[in-house]
């Protein structure tokens, strides 16, 4: 009985480990475990242990199911964040949270599954007797491989191209960003192309396609109906590198809702990195129609210079430009704002994100957003980094007697604190401040007199990334 009992037991073991990639240390103690009660000899289990290893090198594990969890939640403190705050504003506090759950199946050469949850929401907005539920599909995409360098991801996804000026996840943003699009991918060691390509429908019509989104309120918002964009990042040399990126963005005529109108976006960046010293420059053209059905001729260009000290301190130099409307030229149907399409701002225009809708934020008057970062490794855990911008209004602006304002909007000076004691935890501590002009508050539209009120905003923000499980495995 004890032999047939001992036999079964090493049978389960041997076929469980040949069958599941059971982690190396977690087998060792369960065959240790089993020398330990008596049920298995020394002998027989460095036989196990022979064989499992044998078989694992016969057939390499080819599938990967991992499950990966992120809880992030972040408390806010708001005086002139986004809208100028005046004599008569409270300041905002709050906290709200991000809790995202990731699955991903990977089978190596044939198909790989990524499907994720999140829940956002601000502490204390929901009656926690409501039956209304909160929860959204984040990513949801099959990608099956047709070669081994390409593959089609279909469903909901990220689109997040070069420096994500254009196309980001907006990660900053609890809820993110994604798309519902059909992706063709090709990539090898040096070069990285995509064609991305999403059409948008309010629901399952039985006739037209008329094409009306809204918030979650029910309110009326503004959508793409038609996304095509074209990515390529080819790494001629160690040292140079260009990305191209050629987009074309549909939305519905508002007086026929089978006219699209088109904008498009040309162009790229090229980046020289050699060392310490890191130059880039990245240019775009945009034309088409607006969703005024007026036509669109803009640009955008974006040079940076960044160097590394030995002693870990990083600068970086860098100009945003962006074209705008002449406000003093009413003859001119054209459009000349700049749209930065579906990128993140945050990162770019200073973290208040007083410039981050495009154009209505400036007024359509453009930006030029030269800045100077000076970011400082205190340690392998820590860094502290001081962020300044001068804001300009890129075209002329006119006051209520028509009369051409200055072009100064501002100074914002942004401080971080990070702390990241292990792979899994990260604290980020910030405050940041911006001093506006007479200008800022005519461009934003905001309360007169608002420059004398202190612009400022604080954070912080928790993030706990932990992998919850990684299995590799054959069957």
């Amino acid at each position: 009985m004890e032999k047939t009992f001992l036999k079964f037991i090493t049978t389960c073991v041997f076929i469980g480990l040949s069958a599941v990639a059971v982690h190396a240390q977690s087998t060792d103690d369960l065959l240790n475990l089993l020398i330990g009660k008596n049920l298995l000899k020394q002998e027989e289990a460095d036989s196990i242990r022979a064989e499992t290893a044998l078989k694992t090198q016969e057939t390499p594990f080819d599938k990967t199911l991992s499950i990966d969890l992120e809880w992030r939640p972040r408390t806010e403190f708001r005086s002139g964040y986004q809208q100028m705050a005046n004599d008569t504003t409270v300041p905002a506090l709050f906290t709200n949270q991000r809790t995202r759950l990731t699955f991903g199946y990977d089978v190596v050469g044939k198909y790989n599954f990524q499907f994720s949850i999140q829940d956002i929401h601000t502490f204390g907005a929901n009656d926690p007797r409501s039956t209304a539920g909160t929860i959204q599909i984040f990513e949801a995409y099959f990608e099956p491989m047709i070669t081994k360098n390409f593959s089609i991801r279909i469903g909901r996804q990220r689109l997040m191209y070069d420096n994500q000026r254009l196309f980001a996840q907006n990660d900053w943003r609890q809820n993110a960003n994604a798309h519902d699009a059909l992706n063709f991918r090709w990539r090898n060691s040096n070069l990285k192309t995509e064609l991305a390509a999403a059409w948008n429908q309010t629901n399952e019509g039985v006739a037209g396609t008329n094409f009306t989104p809204t918030d979650a309120s029910g309110k009326l918002i503004s959508n793409y109906k038609l996304l095509l964009v074209h990515y390529l990042n080819w790494k001629f040399t160690k040292a140079l590198t260009l990305t191209t990126i050629n987009s074309g963005d549909g939305y519905q005529d508002a007086k026929n809702p089978e006219k699209l109108l088109m904008r498009y976006t040309n162009g790229g960046r090229v980046e020289f990195e050699k060392g310490n010293l890191y130059i880039t420059m990245s240019g775009y053209y945009q034309h088409g129609h607006n969703t005024s059905n007026r036509k669109i001729d803009a640009f955008y260009m974006q040079p940076e210079i960044k160097y590394t000290l030995k002693s870990n301190t990083i600068f970086r130099l860098g100009m945003e430009y962006m074209s705008g409307n002449d406000a003093t030229n009413k003859t001119d149907t054209v459009d000349h704002s700049f749209v930065p399409l579906y990128g993140v701002a945050h990162r770019f225009n200073g973290y208040m994100d007083l410039y981050t809708r495009f154009p209505s934020d400036l007024n359509n008057a453009g930006l030029i957003n030269p800045y100077f970062f000076i970011v400082q490794n205190l340690s392998k855990k820590t860094s502290l980094g001081f962020y300044f911008h001068q804001f300009y209004s890129q075209n002329k602006f006119v006051n209520s007697k028509k009369e051409v304002i200055d072009n100064n909007l501002g100074f914002e000076h942004d401080i971080l604190f990070n702390y990241k004691p292990n792979p899994i935890i990260n604290l980020e501590i910030g405050y940041s401040y911006y001093l506006p002009t007479a200008s800022t508050v005519l461009i934003k539209k905001a309360k007169v007199d608002s420059e004398k009120t202190f612009q400022q905003w604080a954070y912080v923000m928790l993030t706990v990334k932990p992998q919850i499980l990684k299995m590799k495995f054959n069957k």
